[in-house]
């Protein structure tokens, strides 16, 4: 390890006396409380739920599972409310920290909802009742662009296992 400054300087104490600061110390334990991940958690379970890891989907699939976990999200994690009690009260759970070694209150939210769905079919069936709008009917399913891969995925996909076994030749 090579020192960069010496232990007698007086830069090394101006230093020493502000990064061990017990002012200082006790506000980054604070600070600590406003990094919380919790909202980036829920949008992977949110992933998870639309885009499971066991599954593969095409890149169009996984653009439109992405599309819907993110309205999922919108809904129920960005746009949730308090939930409050019937003479209008907001709810609250009352938990004990280990770290602070007290009870705390915790919010209680609305319950999770889906109305996103019904929204969006909705506006599915309004566009195509609307004559002005004219679609195009793939012949394939290999009509829609794909989208510049990396080589290592498959630009295909992937045969029935009879067609496989067919022209299966063993190097044996």
């Amino acid at each position: 390890m090579r020192m960069w400054i010496e232990k007698d300087s007086s830069a090394f104490h101006a230093l020493s006396s502000l990064v061990l600061n017990q002012r200082l110390l006790k506000d980054l334990d604070h600070m600590a409380l406003f990094k919380h991940t919790g909202q980036l958690e829920n949008f992977h379970s949110a992933m998870l739920k639309y885009l499971p890891k066991r599954q593969a989907f095409s890149y169009h699939g996984m653009r439109e599972r992405s599309y819907l976990a993110i309205l999922d999200h919108n809904e129920n994690i960005i746009k949730r409310k308090q939930a409050t009690t019937v003479t209008g009260e907001l709810r609250f759970n009352q938990v004990y920290c280990k770290k602070s070694k007290q009870w705390i209150l915790k919010k209680i939210f609305t319950a999770h909802t889906t109305h996103f769905v019904g929204d969006l079919i909705e506006r599915v069936l309004e566009n195509r009742r609307n004559m002005n709008i004219k679609y195009k009917t793939p012949t394939s399913s290999l009509a829609l662009p794909q989208p510049d891969l990396p080589p290592n995925i498959a630009p295909l996909p992937k045969p029935p296992k009879e067609t496989a076994k067919a022209l299966f030749k063993s190097r044996f």
